[in-house]
């Protein structure tokens, strides 16, 4: 969701939608949770790990350095 001020919010939305008896919908029942903080997360979380694989290729490369210098 946009917020007026810009901010974006992650939401989770989940609802059914009434019908009349001829099919015509009348109104929708639902509920809308914020889930902007498990999201941001989420992404901090993806982050992280790519920077530990970092690290570990890193650690691998210098160990193969080092078992090949004299």
């Amino acid at each position: 969701m946009l917020m007026k001020d810009g901010r974006i919010k992650w939401v989770s939305e989940i609802g059914r939608t009434e019908c009349d008896e001829t099919g015509n919908p009348i109104r929708f029942i639902g509920t809308v949770q914020d889930i902007t903080e498990r999201k941001q997360a989420e992404e901090e979380k993806a982050k992280l790990e790519v920077q530990l694989q970092q690290a570990q290729k890193m650690e691998s490369i210098g160990s193969l350095a080092g078992g090949i210098a004299p």
